[in-house]
């Protein structure tokens, strides 16, 4: 009725370029600070991210997203992340000027909350989306070189004494291929090291992976699996896991995993399967058509 073209089309953009900063923001912090991931934030910033889970679930007027930490940041929020604790570590080297990229910010921010308050873009607000949009894609780029790059072990060719690792990540790659014994697996595998993290794909023909198993599996390891995918079969399960983890943690999470995906049943409809799998919509399910990691891609 009153939502035009232009302010629907650009409502979806920043929809997914929040989610996308969301997603990066997250990437980079447990994958990089992986047991003390929560002290990259701020008191403020966590005091916020508390109070806004603990109003939702004592109001109860939406749904609380249990393991969704992220999803209560700003953009605002966001940026001050990117631009502060994580900008000389892992994002300064591709986005260039600090000063530059903030400007960049404070422009999108401006148009952000106009949409956000329902007030009709501009030709000129939209050319300041697409124009970040533009930015964004080029210093996301090394993310797409991230997963090109990713070293993956499949069963019966692995020998980590030629790579040229350092002995702590040989020893927890290790350890990864000793749990999950590749060689051994009844269920098609993958194994993968992308940046910091370790992904475990499996998958079977024989039916579907029982939703309520991999949500329960995912409830129970959040703060050891930041993100994981589900084909729209779920009969395909990759999840993800930084490095740096004791050895006694990844013989866990693998051992859950198996079990989970040892049990199955018989193929359920997208339908049924995308309102069994709402139960657990928030930031750590990643869509399945898109790779992790990326570069943005409106």
């Amino acid at each position: 009725m009153f939502c035009n073209d232009l302010d629907s089309n650009y409502y979806k953009t920043l929809y997914d370029l929040e989610s996308y900063l969301r997603f990066i923001v997250k990437w980079e912090v447990r994958g990089n600070y992986v047991k003390d991931w929560e002290g990259v934030l701020s008191a403020e910033i966590n005091k916020g991210i508390r109070d806004k889970e603990s109003q939702e679930r004592e109001f109860r007027y939406v749904t609380h997203q249990a393991t969704g930490y992220f999803s209560y940041l700003t953009i605002s929020e966001l940026k001050d992340i990117i631009l502060g604790p994580l900008w000389a570590k892992n994002f300064t080297k591709y986005w260039g000027s600090h000063d530059v990229v903030s400007g960049d910010f404070k422009k999108l921010i401006a148009v952000r909350n106009k949409i956000g308050h329902f007030r009709s873009l501009t030709s000129r607000d939209a050319k300041i989306i697409d124009d970040f949009i533009y930015y964004l894609e080029s210093w996301t780029d090394n993310y797409s070189n991230t997963y090109r790059f990713a070293s993956v072990f499949l069963n019966g060719d692995i020998n980590i004494n030629k790579e040229k690792w350092s002995d702590s990540y040989k020893k927890t790659t290790a350890t990864w291929i000793k749990y999950c014994g590749l060689n051994k697996l009844t269920h098609t595998s993958e194994f993968k090291k992308r940046g910091n993290y370790f992904s475990l794909s499996l998958s079977q023909e024989n039916g579907s992976y029982k939703p309520d198993l991999v949500i329960q599996l995912f409830l129970k390891n959040s703060k050891y699996i930041p993100f994981f995918k589900v084909n729209e079969l779920s009969n395909i399960l990759i999840i993800y896991v930084p490095l740096g983890f004791d050895d006694s943690i990844i013989s866990t999470i693998i051992e859950e995993v198996f079990e989970v995906a040892n049990e199955i049943e018989n193929y359920m409809s997208s339908d049924e399967l995308f309102n069994r799998y709402q139960k657990l919509s928030n930031e750590s399910i990643i869509p399945w058509g898109f790779t992790i990691p990326s570069r943005f891609k409106k």
